[in-house]
């Protein structure tokens, strides 16, 4: 069965490979996982501020 995930953040920091996170997205054991394929990837380069105003 193929599962397509969208909008999955990630860390830059996140030292973890794919399955562990596609995984943990979908809760279930990394080893039940035989491929992933990315189909694209994007970087969200905009400034985020954490003001309490």
């Amino acid at each position: 069965m193929k599962i397509r995930i969208k909008n999955l953040g990630v860390d830059l920091n996140d030292d973890r490979n794919i399955f562990e996170i596609a995984a943990a997205y979908l809760k279930i054991d990394a080893k039940k996982i035989h491929n992933v394929k990315i189909i694209r990837k994007a970087i969200d380069a905009r400034r985020y501020h954490d003001s309490k105003e």
